[in-house]
């Protein structure tokens, strides 16, 4: 007779019960299946945590300069709108505790800042947001007249002040003519298109039996002399330029938005009509940080040099 077999009908509990649990097993990932399982993970729409996302989002992962990491960030703030254009930045002491470096790494991120165009610094105000673009240096590259129209037609003058003067002593002597002349002085600012920082300061003088011409107009958009040329019948035969080092006065600091005593360029042209007669005179004068100045030279080559 064959022996029963045991009953084996469920009794609810599991057949594990009673035993210990099985020792936990670690199981490592070659790097070929660490990759298999981070696209499988990407391809189900689980996130992954990837080594650099570890990191807090305002600490920097390049190893620029610590002035120029500042700088970035406060430039981000400036496009982001949490500064915004007109507005003060926080004073040196305050950028250095929120960002952990020294006043002098801040002074060196705003003067950055400041060759960009994107703030100006004056004593006893503070720092001033000036523009969300880096305003991009105007290249004087003048060989010709034409040269001269276009870096008139890329730039707006707006006639701040005018009035008629006499030329006398010092001042005759800086125009280059005779003493006793009347001219029509244009102080003028000069910006390039689409940006609301001032180029450069521009003292137009005009010769007083020419200023009809010109009296009306509040801004230009292409060269005075060609204005002249074409309403009075004048040629401009000859353009005497004069190139100078300046330090900004406190008048012309803050006509720019510069900082004072700060190195600029006064480029001084003398325009010359039929006969040799001094029409106009125009002084430019241009922080630094505004300008690079560019020309051509060229080397005329001699038979021997061409054997």
């Amino acid at each position: 007779m064959r022996p029963k077999s045991p009953d084996r009908r469920p009794t609810g509990k599991s057949p594990l019960a009673g035993r210990s649990p099985s020792p936990r097993v670690k199981t490592k990932l070659s790097r070929a299946d660490k990759g298999g399982k981070k696209r499988l993970d990407e391809a189900n729409g689980a996130p992954v945590l990837r080594r650099n996302d570890a990191r807090r989002p305002d600490r920097p992962t390049t190893t620029a300069p610590l002035y120029l990491q500042v700088a970035s960030r406060l430039i981000e703030g400036i496009q982001s709108g949490q500064f915004p254009v007109g507005s003060l930045l926080p004073t040196e002491i305050e950028l250095s505790a929120q960002h952990g470096v020294s006043r002098q790494t801040i002074r060196h991120a705003i003067s950055e800042m400041r060759q960009k165009g994107l703030v100006s610094a004056r004593k006893g105000v503070g720092t001033r947001v000036e523009s969300v673009r880096a305003a991009r240096r105007f290249n004087y590259s003048a060989q010709s007249v034409g040269d001269l129209f276009t870096l008139a037609a890329e730039t707006e003058m707006t006639v701040q002040k005018r009035s008629t003067i006499v030329a006398r002593g010092a001042l005759a002597a800086r125009l280059g003519c005779r003493s006793g002349h009347r001219w029509l002085h244009l102080a003028c600012r000069r910006t390039i298109v689409n940006e609301s920082r001032p180029l450069c300061w521009t003292d137009i003088f005009i010769d007083g039996r020419l200023a009809r011409i010109v009296r009306n107009h509040d801004t230009f958009r292409s060269a005075v002399f060609g204005l002249i040329e074409r309403e009075a019948g004048e040629t401009v035969v000859e353009i005497q330029q004069e190139i100078r080092a300046v330090l900004l006065d406190d008048l012309n600091a803050e006509r720019l938005r510069a900082e004072k005593h700060s190195p600029a360029l006064q480029i001084t042209r003398r325009y010359f009509s039929t006969g040799r007669r001094l029409i106009q005179v125009s002084v430019n004068t241009i922080p630094s940080d505004r300008f690079f100045y560019s020309v051509e030279i060229l080397r005329e080559t001699n038979a021997s040099e061409r054997a």
